[in-house]
């Protein structure tokens, strides 16, 4: 049966073709589902019978669980069906090998599992070692409160061979997990291929504190898609990230997920050192913290050991309640880096931070009440970026710190950071000085003042600017002009 052939998965198709459906209830088999007895060799031995024609491993409804006190392995195409969120459940006595989880998918190529609640204590439920053309939808799978972090939900990685992971579609599931839902983690041999995550809904609600993150993809996977899943990680103990993407990923993207009750990062970009994520576009999600103060960051990218990124775009998305909306943590830079169109409210420490190079910056909002800076620039040395066309409004103490030099980056038609202003001003008959409020978000060089006479001079001979400072400049006149004397004036911040 071909992977995705959604017509061999209805009631009649299943009725009529006996000799590629096995029921774990048939008599051949004899699995009970009754909770109490060990339903492993019946179930295995359906397997086998599977394995044999490709063909379908059928649970139907029990009112009690399939239990399984052994692993189940798998090694030929093969696809699971449960009847009404039939139930298959692990107990915390189920020893594994590291790297493997209570049902073993090796070396397969076609394999789907369908509308099963998959339970399990202290292991891994789903493990594909090395499997392509995987089709998981329409489960749910559950770990009790306690246990242990290094569990997962679905763990995807490379099998004895080393080889090449592609194909893989992990959408409509429902997790209840205590550490990580979903984990796809290739390696430089066994590369990860065209991978999406879809409409899946994480419920935090046993809030374990082990794991990373609830959706993570890790190393050397590239065409990914992670997008219109809901993680509600619930807040209170919960140190998670919503979803990592890690080293070596590329083309990828992360787009319409909610991230709920967030405590650690909404989305994370990073690299432990080894090698760079590129060609990323993070766009049109929903991040938001529970916790009063807020909590960790809305949008991390941090690599470590001198790794750089590279074609980055955050864009669109509405980011509330973190200790930092987007944080662009890469030491060695990030060449380019987009970040446009974000709303982030309410940030505690500041909205946008960033330490890489020639970054656009341009149409985001970022308001709230607390005491924080809309925009830091954390590297003294960094230059060349563009910051155009936003909204700091987020902020009792100032639009944008730089930890350098205000120079090196340009700042053009920006609200709550003004950079760039002009008026006019009138010297009255019978005064040498006028002083002009110029409106400015910090004190402009002498140079930057143009001031210029729009009318006859009439005693005066010479003027000039003096005095700037955060709020003003001084227009001097040599002596009385015996008329009034209009002057239009222009000053930026280069």
């Amino acid at each position: 049966m071909p992977w995705n052939d959604k017509d061999a998965l209805t009631p009649q198709a299943l009725n009529s073709r006996s000799g590629l459906v096995f029921n774990v209830k048939d008599p051949d088999f004899g699995a009970t589902g009754d909770g109490s007895t060990d339903d492993t060799a019946a179930i295995q031995a359906a397997i086998d019978a599977a394995e044999a024609v490709n063909g379908i491993v059928y649970f139907p409804f029990s009112a009690s669980s399939y239990l399984c006190n052994s692993q189940l392995t798998i090694e030929s195409s093969i696809t699971f069906i449960g009847q009404g969120g039939a139930v298959i459940a692990f107990p915390s006595s189920l020893s594994l090998a590291a790297g493997t989880g209570a049902i073993d998918f090796v070396e397969v190529v076609d394999v789907a599992v369908f509308g099963l609640t998959l339970q399990s204590e202290d292991n891994t439920i789903l493990s594909f070692r090395s499997c392509s053309r995987v089709r998981i939808a329409g489960n749910k799978f559950t770990q009790p409160s306690g246990s242990v972090a290094a569990s997962k939900c679905i763990l995807i990685a490379d099998g004895p061979n080393d080889l090449v992971i592609e194909n893989l579609f992990i959408h409509d599931n429902l997790f209840i997990p205590e550490a990580t839902a979903i984990l796809v983690n290739g390696n430089a041999t066994a590369l990860v291929d065209n991978v999406i995550i879809t409409n899946n809904i994480v419920d935090g609600a046993n809030q374990g504190t082990g794991g990373a993150s609830h959706i993570k993809v890790d190393q050397q996977c590239q065409n990914l898609v992670i997008t219109s899943n809901v993680i509600n990680t619930r807040g209170a103990t919960d140190l998670k990230n919503g979803i990592t993407v890690e080293q070596a990923s590329v083309y990828v993207l992360v787009s319409h997920n909610v991230i709920d009750g967030i405590v650690s990062s909404g989305i994370a970009v990073t690299s432990d050192g080894l090698l760079a994520c590129k060609h990323v576009l993070i766009t049109d999600n929903l991040i938001h913290s529970r916790t009063a103060g807020g909590n960790g960051y809305g949008i991390l990218l941090r690599p470590t050991g001198g790794v750089t990124f590279d074609d980055i775009v955050i864009k669109d998305n509405l980011i509330e309640g973190m200790t930092v909306g987007i944080r662009d943590d890469v030491a060695a830079g990030c060449d380019n880096l987009v970040i446009q169109d974000n709303v982030i409210l309410n940030s505690v420490s500041v909205g946008i931070e960033v330490r890489s190079n020639d970054i656009l910056i341009k149409g985001n909002v970022v308001r709230g009440s607390a005491d924080a800076a809309s925009l830091h620039f954390v590297t003294a040395a960094a230059t060349g970026c563009e910051v155009f066309d936003n909204i700091f409004e987020q902020t009792t103490i100032g639009g944008v710190i730089v930890d350098g030099t205000l120079t090196a980056h340009t700042f053009k038609r920006n609200v709550g950071f003004v950079t760039e202003v002009n008026g006019t001003a009138t010297l009255v008959n019978g005064n040498t000085t006028i002083v002009v409020t110029h409106g400015l978000a910090l004190t402009p060089d002498i140079q930057d003042i143009v001031v210029t006479p729009i009318e006859a001079w009439g005693s005066m001979l010479q003027f000039w600017v003096d005095t700037p400072t955060a709020t003003q400049f001084t227009i001097n006149a040599n002596q009385d002009p015996g008329q009034d004397v209009d002057f239009a004036w222009t000053a930026n911040i280069q």
